[in-house]
């Protein structure tokens, strides 16, 4: 983002395997950028998941956004495409945990050899109004 970076840092011996990483920093979106955007990267089904907390739509969309992303970034090098948001979709989230988990579309799957499921992680720093996701993505092989 303009003022934050984030580093990513993982076991030497990991360096071989096809682990791949995507992370992505957001900042809390307004309310109109949630009505905007929202149509275009989210179903009903995990707006009604991400609402359970009884956080503000603009935290939901912007999460579900960050998520994505991360997704997206760690998927790439496996691929070499871009995706929509529709090849993604939120299954489940544990508030707990600071995890979410993903199922992929059937193009993924069927097309890339891409796991039926996908977690990742993520952080609110109130402080700064901004969201960090992380996903740690190793393929099936």
């Amino acid at each position: 983002t303009d003022d934050s970076a984030v580093a990513v840092i993982y076991k030497k011996e990991h360096l071989n395997s096809k682990i791949s990483l995507g992370v992505d920093i957001q900042n809390l979106i307004s309310t109109l950028q949630s009505e905007s955007i929202q149509p275009l990267i989210a179903v009903t089904t995990e707006l009604s998941l991400l609402k359970i907390g009884s956080y503000s739509s603009e935290y939901c969309t912007t999460l579900l956004f960050s998520a994505k992303e991360s997704i997206y970034k760690a998927i790439y090098p496996h691929i070499y495409q871009i995706v929509d948001f529709d090849d993604i979709k939120l299954s489940a989230i544990n508030y707990h945990t600071s995890t979410m988990t993903f199922s992929t579309s059937a193009n993924l799957i069927n097309n890339f050899n891409i796991n039926k499921t996908i977690e990742c992680y993520y952080r609110y720093d109130i402080n700064r109004a901004q969201i960090l996701t992380l996903c740690v993505y190793e393929p099936n092989i």
